[in-house]
């Protein structure tokens, strides 16, 4: 009866594991001097690029990449804009300065504070093809 059940776990565990989304796979390329490249390919191997860096950036929540071409990259998506948008929220001391990766020209103060992780309504947020959120930082 064990043995049943677990062989019928297995199984289903093997067949549902073939349905899971797949996602690219992005590896960096670099050297002592940091990253140099970045090779992406998809799980399926249909799809493959190598683009150069020009940057490495490290904030507490991303590690991200100015590109060769201008753009930016994250977890293997490109961006047009480094946004870093100022403002004060409310009952605050001090400014606080959101940095975003976009596709989207220009994003409002508030919009980018509640898209942080501040808001608990999901409409509040991008779309990652729209903006991801790299960077926070308060003015000394």
């Amino acid at each position: 009866m064990r043995s049943t059940a677990f062989f019928a776990a297995l199984i289903t565990a093997i067949i549902l594991s073939g349905c899971a989304v797949r996602k690219n796979e992005v590896t960096v390329i670099g050297g002592a001097d940091g990253p140099t490249e970045i090779y992406l390919s998809s799980k399926a191997g249909k799809e493959e690029s190598v683009q150069s860096v020009k940057k490495e950036y490290k904030s507490d929540f991303a590690t991200y990449y100015e590109m060769d071409d201008g753009t930016w990259m994250y977890d293997g998506r490109n961006y047009k804009y480094r946004l870093e948008i100022t403002g004060r929220m409310s009952n605050a001391a001090k400014q606080s300065t959101f940095i975003y990766l976009s596709n989207i020209e220009d994003i409002p103060f508030d919009r980018a504070v509640m898209a942080s992780g501040l808001s608990s309504n999901m409409a509040d947020y991008f779309s990652l093809q729209e903006a991801v959120f790299v960077g926070w930082k308060v003015d000394k």
